[in-house]
């Protein structure tokens, strides 16, 4: 509703004109009797317009208005004024009125008239004002944003530029003020590795007015700038110039470098880890298959057997130990998140392994491993590396009574190993609750291992069979070690389900 204050000395005027703008044309009408009372009453009320008799009393319509303006209020003004006063409406437009009406005539047309000016002036100064914020709004936007930003027009005049972008670029003010788009660029091409082929570029952009393009930029002094445009087009498809923003990128480029660097070189340290673990698996195949030679040429008791089979556990164990204690000596002397990580995660698949035998070791049964015992350990140390409260995130087990052997008991324990550090460490950003689910199901004829969540789940369009993750490689691997398959559920959350042939006893 717009809010109308009309100041006149005529009360039957006032009233009658407060009747029509009120019941008519559904204004808020309050009246003044004389440009005193009216400055009383914007003390304590807003307006969206006022308007003023000119013959009044001591301060007339002209010096009310003046009064206003010189007070730095900006609102809407209408004066009213007699006909054959065409000075006092010259008067009024230089004192700063938006529009005037003459008092006579038809009333139903005078107050149709005044209404629709009101409606008019008080839309305009709307968007007037609408538009100042914009403009504001915009214009504080580009000034804080880290972006250079230049906007050039069809015709090559140099529309808006901000401080970031003269700065990033080192232009001399006199070349940024000529507003000439060549001149600017001209200025640019001093400062890069390759101008021409930036020319190139540019004269492809030109030719072809609403491609979009983003691309890296190297300069002289060693930084480097990303660069991306795009055109300026309305709604209906004209072509009113381009944008252009620029992003110092330097550090991020000198950070993806060295993070490249890094992984080549822990690429090469799981190799030779890889390696030497193969050496100790083979000097530990070798010696049990020298055992067994050994057991079938000679008649030892049970008990002797049993021993020395828990002593090559015993002999594994502390060997997989002595590699996570070198991992971890190594871990020492690297600073790279990333690198730490991924040792850190490699310790974690050497413990899994290491657990079987750690189990077989001290079991009354050398042969089988319960399922149930072996993958609880694994999941509740996972827990506590990653520091996971549990009554954060919840644990769910469901394994009864199911036995494999050591050959079966290692791909499983990694298998479960990759999978939950996967949830732990992705599905529940930002510390929220949640639920991790481990299942082994068991028929006639299969096994069937479930680990999932109800996180945040894994992005529709991501290929995790094809993923450049190592986990997942390792886990599809494994799987097919087992002879089984994996497929991947994503409803509410990430469900992996492994079926291979039946390994229970």
């Amino acid at each position: 509703m717009i809010s109308v204050l009309y100041v006149d000395d005529e009360p039957s005027l006032l009233d009658s004109t407060k009747i029509s703008l009120e019941k008519k044309h559904g204004f808020s009408v309050d009246t003044a009797r004389s440009a005193n009372d009216a400055l009383e009453m914007l003390k304590t009320h807003g307006y969206d317009i006022i308007i003023s008799d000119y013959q009044m009393p001591g301060i007339d319509g002209i010096e009310f208005l003046k009064l206003l303006r010189g007070s730095g209020n900006t609102i809407p003004f209408i004066i009213f004024t007699g006909r054959g006063r065409e000075e006092v409406v010259v008067d009024a437009l230089n004192a700063g009125a938006d529009s005037y009406i003459v008092k006579g005539g038809d009333p139903r047309v005078l107050f149709l008239d005044l209404a629709q000016k009101i409606e008019q002036i008080v839309i305009r100064r709307k968007m007037e004002q609408e538009l100042r914020y914009s403009n504001t709004l915009l214009s504080a936007q580009q000034e804080v944003t880290l972006d250079g930003i230049l906007v050039v027009s069809d015709d090559g005049t140099v529309i808006s530029y901000n401080r970031q972008f003269v700065d990033m670029w080192g232009l001399p003010q006199e070349i940024i003020a000529t507003k000439s788009s060549e001149r600017v660029i001209q200025s640019m091409l001093h400062k890069l590795s390759d101008p021409v082929t930036f020319r190139v570029r540019m004269k492809h952009l030109l030719d072809h007015r609403y491609a979009i393009s983003r691309d890296e930029i190297p300069l002289l002094d060693g930084r480097t700038l990303d660069r991306y445009t795009a055109p300026m087009a309305g709604p209906d498809g004209p072509y009113y110039g381009r944008i252009w923003y620029f992003r110092d990128i330097t550090e991020q480029k000198r950070a993806k470098d060295a993070l490249i660097s890094a992984r080549n070189e822990l690429e090469q340290k799981v190799t030779e880890r890889t390696a030497e673990l193969n050496r100790i698996n083979q000097s530990l195949t070798a010696e049990i298959a020298l055992r067994r030679s050994v057991e079938k040429t000679l008649t030892v008791s049970l008990h002797e057997k049993e021993v020395l089979l828990r002593e090559v556990h015993h002999r594994v164990k502390n060997n997989l130990q002595i590699i996570t204690s070198l991992l971890n000596l190594q871990s020492r002397h690297i600073h790279d998140e990333n690198v730490l990580a991924a040792i850190k995660e490699s310790q974690n698949r050497i413990r899994t392994i290491s657990i079987v035998h750690e189990k077989l070791y001290r079991s009354h049964n050398l042969s089988d491993i319960d399922l149930e015992d072996y993958l609880r350990f694994i999941v509740t140390n996972l827990f506590h590396f990653y520091g996971v409260d549990q009554v954060t995130v919840l644990l769910d087990v469901n394994i009864k009574d199911i036995s494999v052997d050591i050959n079966r008991a290692i791909p499983l324990g990694l298998i479960v190993n990759e999978l939950v550090t996967n949830a732990l460490k992705y599905a529940f950003p930002d510390s929220r609750n949640g639920c991790i689910t481990l299942a082994v199901q068991s028929d006639d004829s299969a096994l069937t291992l479930i680990v999932g969540d109800n996180g945040i789940g894994i992005p529709e369009h991501l290929d995790w069979r094809n993923t450049a993750s190592l986990g997942l490689q390792l886990v599809i691997m494994l799987v097919e070690q087992l002879d089984g398959k994996i497929e991947l559920t994503r409803n509410q959350g990430t469900v992996y389900t492994v079926t291979m042939p039946k390994i229970v006893k």
